[in-house]
């Protein structure tokens, strides 16, 4: 999976399911473990060995939530229309990727049932989801379920040595490949700058917490430094938080939500530890 590591298991459900491909899957499992795209990966193999980049953008339409709202039924309906094109004799299916499907509207899930009842010749169906819960048992009796798991053992120490995982954080990222793979991609050297500013806000007194307040410079900026402070906060390596700390960091987080200003923010917590 060119990138992310694949628990055997779930890999070896993904290589059976493209012997006899059905018309429906969900793959289904915790955030992080590259669903997403492992279906990707899953489209390529379902348009046949000699599709090209270009089969892959014109034959796999990908569905997925517009910033944090539902999937709509407009969005839904785009994808009936796409499911009844005719597709070219070049490729073996069209296929449908619907990310996050487990955020459908009511309308949407309705659609996507009739879609499911009687699917178009040669179109297959992946819906992507963190969980099932919110996803119709309707639907779900209509699909072939592939359950995604963390990678094991090797899998995961390998993973995190390959990519150079910062110990102090790994407990936050968890074992989640693409969590994992994402934060090896992120600058490191503004991670480290990130982590000694969080660290300097717990350890330090009061000159030293109000110099960090200074160089927040934006919203962003802010949300990570608190972010970080509350990783380190959880790892052993680190000295015991004082419960006002801890208190102070689900406040700050709170007011920095309702658009407090960042700056402000971040001196307000210093000045609470005083």
């Amino acid at each position: 999976m060119n990138e992310l590591i694949i628990n055997p298991k779930t890999q070896s459900a993904l290589d059976s399911a493209l012997l006899k491909p059905s018309h429906a899957y969900l793959f289904v499992g915790a955030a992080g473990l590259g669903k997403t795209e492992a279906a990707k990966h899953f489209a390529k193999k379902l348009l046949g060995d000699s599709s090209t980049v270009g089969d892959f953008e014109r034959w796999v339409s990908i569905i997925e939530p517009v910033e944090l709202k539902k999937i709509s039924i407009s969005q839904m309906s785009a994808v009936k229309d796409f499911a009844n094109k005719t597709s070219s004799g070049d490729i073996s299916n069209k296929v449908i990727i619907i990310d996050k499907a487990d955020r459908m509207s009511i309308e949407a899930s309705n659609s996507l049932l009739l879609l499911l009842e009687e699917p178009p010749e040669s179109t297959i169906l992946i819906l992507v989801a963190d969980s099932s819960l919110n996803i119709p048992k309707t639907i779900i009796s209509r699909t072939q379920v592939i359950k995604f798991m963390p990678p094991n053992k090797t899998q995961t120490e390998d993973l995190i040595k390959a990519n150079k995982i910062d110990k102090r954080l790994l407990g936050a990222i968890g074992m989640y490949p693409a969590k994992m793979v994402k934060s090896a991609q992120d600058d490191h050297e503004k991670l480290n700058n990130m982590i000694e500013k969080a660290d300097g806000f717990i350890r330090g007194g009061i000159k030293e917490r109000l110099m960090i307040s200074s160089s927040v410079s934006d919203k962003p900026e802010a949300e990570e430094l608190l972010k970080t402070m509350a990783i380190l906060l959880q790892s052993p390596d680190e000295i015991e938080a004082s419960a006002d700390l801890a208190e102070g960091l689900i406040a700050a987080q709170l007011h920095l939500y309702n658009n407090g200003n960042p700056k402000f923010v971040i001196e307000a917590l210093a000045m609470e530890l005083v």
